[in-house]
């Protein structure tokens, strides 16, 4: 991923699994929000959802429909936050 994030393709937002292979999304997670990324993560785990809340970040939990998944991405553009955890 961060290869990618190199790469001269635009990035607009980033939708990461907590659970996929490689480097720790939480890691990643924490690089794209030190990088102006917007992401939204995604899990079904409890220890994800208190990292998230601990890092400020937007977590959409498992299962969600497409609506949710919709209004997630909504935010995170529209904050102007990176991470979006924009509770308040």
């Amino acid at each position: 991923m961060r290869d990618f994030l190199s790469a001269p393709d635009p990035v607009d937002l980033v939708v990461l699994d907590s659970a996929m292979p490689g480097e720790r999304s939480a890691s990643l997670a924490l690089h794209l929000k030190g990088l102006r990324m917007p992401v939204v993560m995604i899990s079904g785990s409890p220890d994800m959802m208190e990292f998230a809340q601990e890092h400020d970040l937007q977590l959409l939990w498992k299962p969600f429909g497409a609506k949710e998944l919709t209004s997630a991405i909504d935010k995170a553009f529209a904050s102007h936050l990176f991470g979006q955890r924009d509770d308040a």
